[in-house]
């Protein structure tokens, strides 16, 4: 799974084409409805593709794209990692035929920028990428040709405007382009891209500590970084001012320490690949490939192991892990739901193999060796989800407010589960019944399959740090983990198979048993308050914290209906209506909080803007607000910092003000249209309205809360 509930973000993803193109954006103050597109011609950014090289071997032939941005003076685009704000240019392909595949984007070197204390890495004045692909060498064509819809961000200090462009590419197959990076172009561009720095020839390690990242970086062959260098990664889970962090020289080593942003955390060394910027603007780049762990912590803890998938070894560290993963499985076998079948099955064992030892030995092997096939028929799901590009590791997760809300869910049902309030999975000892009862080792096996069935609901209070850690590791350390796991579970059963007069030291089931199992569930409610207190970190908003933990209550009293109502021993209507209205409630209250963290909501102040809710608005009297935002938008979000101040807030609740709010982050023909009447085609653009009175428009960059105060005055008439 990519994360949980990601189709409510998809619409932050989905597009950044233009609303409108060719404007110029020599903002005037434009009456009301006399706005003249059509006067506004002259561009303010441009991209193009201006060169294509080839590349390669026999098997393949490679090409890449050479695109030129250019800026008029004033304004910027944003690099591949825009920062706080902004968003970098994309491409949608139309026409690629079959066997051309892109694999890789390089971009030139940017520059850090700060608007009041938001920053981002930007372009002015000419940028370029060089997008890479390949052709099979077999291809049927004599020329390539497809075409693609740039989309980049333009902004200045007053506003951010999305374009886009119909760009081309045409190649002759019949042609030798290899001598292209010859051309002026590319000679041109040359001198703009970081000059690539192999791990051959650079040393680099990491280390994580609390809400950073420490690299250090050197080079093999003696060469002297400049001490006043700057680090640009290219992750945006760092915090937009690490490209103002300066290192530290130790031992012709930089040792930068760089933030990250609030609860992020490094799964794996892909993420730390960046950009080494001198102050003469030159630049070295830094890949992933190039670094290696550096003081790993231990794997045993709850933290991520902090063993990079790429760079894995096998270290003292992966050994403990190892064994936690075995004790994990040993332990399951105290469960409940696990421990009375011990004895029984390997009487069964007896049964069936009668005074023959070596046959009992021989069932017990193959129970073993069901578990063993179970788990790792687990470990190869996982493994093609991620083949396929499901980011299952761990500490990726936890960026994600839905899974984290999805975690405490689990871990709070699991714990009441084994507190007493609902038995969860009483049915499963009976899946695979008639399969368990086969004569001869197809039984034994495939009790082995159903033991790690029923064992499932008992597992995560021991197995969190391995199974943790196993989504993360490259396939071999990861069956490795599984196979731990599985050998833990088997254990018993291999050994009192073997040696069946162990059985008598086997302490009797009892009230022991339940006891045991509902201590073990204070080990779930741990995390989950963990999980919590990560949640709130993530969302700022007072009131859908509040109601995502009253959400808690709920789904507790759905199963504590659930195990009161639908357990066996009651009437059929009572076990009916209980798991009716408990799921009713589960459902219900999964939906709501999936709507909190992702739907469309306005916060206690702020309406959502609409042509109908602002008539209705003027119509009633109202003075309307209006805040043409986009999240992309840098401006935006600094002038949003003045809406915190309790004075203008009053003042806006005292005036009656209804605060309204257009969101622009996604192309919306209807807010375009909107910005056309105020003689705008950017955002941010504020406006205050009052029926009969001509619409106070506010400066594009607000200086503080006096900027809006003024703006108010003015609509009131003070």
């Amino acid at each position: 799974m990519k994360k949980f509930f990601l189709a409510g973000l998809c619409w932050v993803l989905a597009c950044v084409g233009a609303a409108a193109q060719d404007y110029d954006f020599s903002f005037s103050d434009t009456p009301w409805g006399s706005f003249d597109a059509s006067a506004q011609t002259a561009k303010t950014t441009d991209v193009e593709v201006v060169g294509v090289k080839e590349y390669g071997d026999t098997d393949i032939r490679c090409f890449s794209v050479l695109l030129k941005m250019t800026m008029q003076p004033g304004w910027h685009l944003y690099w591949k990692n825009p920062g706080e704000a902004g968003m970098p240019l994309s491409i949608e392909w139309k026409g690629v035929p079959a066997g051309v595949n892109f694999f890789s984007w390089d971009w030139s070197t940017p520059k850090y920028y700060e608007l009041q204390g938001l920053g981002s890495y930007v372009y002015e004045n000419v940028a370029y990428v060089e997008i890479d692909f390949w052709v099979p060498e077999d291809f049927p064509a004599a020329k390539l040709a497809f075409t693609g819809t740039a989309s980049w961000l333009a902004c200045d200090d007053n506003g951010c405007f999305p374009q886009d462009k119909e760009i081309s590419v045409e190649i002759d197959l019949t042609k030798d382009l290899r001598g292209a990076e010859d051309l002026p172009e590319f000679r041109e561009a040359a001198k703009a891209f970081p000059l690539p720095l192999g791990p051959e020839l650079l040393s680099a390690t990491f280390s994580e500590k609390s809400g950073a990242v420490e690299i250090a970086l050197k080079r093999v062959d003696g060469v002297a970084f400049p001490s006043d260098s700057r680090f640009f990664p290219e992750s945006e889970k760092f915090a937009a001012p690490a490209a103002t962090v300066a290192p530290v020289e130790k031992n012709g080593a930089l040792i930068f320490t760089l933030p990250l942003r609030e609860d992020e955390k490094i799964a794996n060394p892909s993420e730390l690949s960046g950009v080494l910027v001198a102050p003469d603007g030159s630049a070295i780049g830094v890949p992933a490939e190039a670094f290696s762990v550096k003081n790993a912590t231990s794997a045993a803890g709850t933290e991520n192991s902090g063993i990079p998938a790429e760079e894995f070894s096998l270290d003292f560290a992966f050994f403990g892990l190892l064994a936690v993963a075995f004790a994990g499985g040993l332990i399951l076998n105290l469960m409940p739901c696990v421990f009375p079948v011990l004895g029984l099955k390997i009487m069964h064992f007896v049964s069936k193999a009668g005074t023959d030892k070596k046959k009992i030995a021989h069932h017990g092997f193959v129970f073993g060796a069901g578990v063993l096939v179970s788990f790792w028929i687990l470990a190869g799901v996982l493994a093609v989800l991620r083949s396929g590009g499901e980011q299952l590791g761990w500490g990726f997760q936890l960026q994600e407010p839905g899974f984290v809300y999805g975690m405490i869910l689990l871990m709070l049902v699991f714990g009441l589960s084994m507190s007493g309030v609902f038995e969860f999975g009483v049915g499963a000892t009976s899946v695979g019944g008639s399969l368990t009862e086969k004569s001869g080792y197809a039984g034994s096996f495939f009790s082995g399959v159903l033991a790690v069935i029923i064992a499932t609901p008992c597992a995560a209070p021991f197995l969190a740090p391995a199974l943790g850690s196993a989504l993360t590791l490259p396939l071999v350390p990861s069956f490795a983990l599984f196979t731990a796991i599985a050998v833990g579970l088997a254990a018993p059963y291999v050994i009192l198979s073997c040696v069946p007069a162990l059985l008598k030291f086997l302490p009797k089931p009892g009230a022991w048993m339940e006891t045991f199992k509902q201590a073990m569930a204070f080990l779930l409610y741990a995390p989950a308050l963990y999980f919590v207190w990560v949640l709130m970190g993530q969302i700022e908003d007072a009131f859908v914290q509040r109601n995502l933990l009253i959400s808690l209550s709920v789904i507790a009293l759905a199963c504590w209906i659930y195990g009161k109502w639908a357990t066996p021993w009651r009437s059929r209507f009572a076990r009916i209506a209980g798991t009716l209205v408990a799921g009713l409630l589960f459902v219900g209250t999964v939906v709501y909080g999936a709507d909190l963290l992702y739907g469309k909501k306005a916060d206690n102040d702020w309406v959502e803007w609409s042509p109908e809710a602002q008539e209705k608005a003027l119509e009633e009297g109202s003075i309307v607000y209006i805040d043409f935002t986009a999240r992309w938008c840098a401006t935006c979000q600094v002038n949003k910092r003045v809406y915190d101040d309790p004075e203008l807030r009053k003042r806006l609740g005292d005036a009656g003000v209804v605060k309204m709010r257009a969101d622009w982050t996604n192309k919306n023909a209807t807010i375009a249209e909107e910005l056309q009447k105020y003689g705008r085609a950017a955002v941010p653009v504020n406006v205050f309205l009052k029926e009969g009175k001509e619409p106070v428009i506010l400066g594009e960059l607000f200086s503080g809360p006096g900027t809006v105060a003024a703006g108010l005055d003015e609509i009131v008439g003070e």
